[in-house]
């Protein structure tokens, strides 16, 4: 991340960023850090290019986070958030897209909506 904050590469410092997070999301002890992380990632991924994508990026990594912590309602806020955004960038059928829907597959309760989820 520093290097792309030193080389004025909003986009490269924001997705370093986004991956930290999703890093930070599988240890616990590091949740809180994680989630402090967010403001400075989303106004990176606003002075970037591929805005969109990028933000779809740190708002399913920052799903993770809530996740991690069992927070599940804030967790599928995220992820519905993300899936929006990653699709309009970059289109329904892209591998990102298929991460963000198993996402918030595993935060939606058992029934046919899951089922349309994991069926994509």
């Amino acid at each position: 991340m520093s290097v792309g904050l030193e080389a004025r590469a909003d986009s490269v410092a924001a997705e370093a960023l986004a991956l930290r997070i999703y890093a930070m999301a599988r240890q616990p002890d590091l949740a809180e850090r994680a989630l402090a992380d967010e403001p400075l990632a989303l106004a990176l991924v606003s002075r970037g290019s591929n805005r969109e994508a990028l933000r779809g990026l740190v708002l399913n990594n920052i799903g993770t986070v809530h996740l991690a912590r069992q927070e599940t309602e804030r967790a599928r806020r995220y992820f519905r958030d993300a899936l929006a955004l990653r699709e309009s960038a970059l289109g329904r059928e892209d591998r990102e897209v298929g991460y963000t829907l198993m996402n918030l597959s595993v935060v939606t309760d058992p029934g046919p909506e899951r089922v349309a989820l994991l069926t994509r």
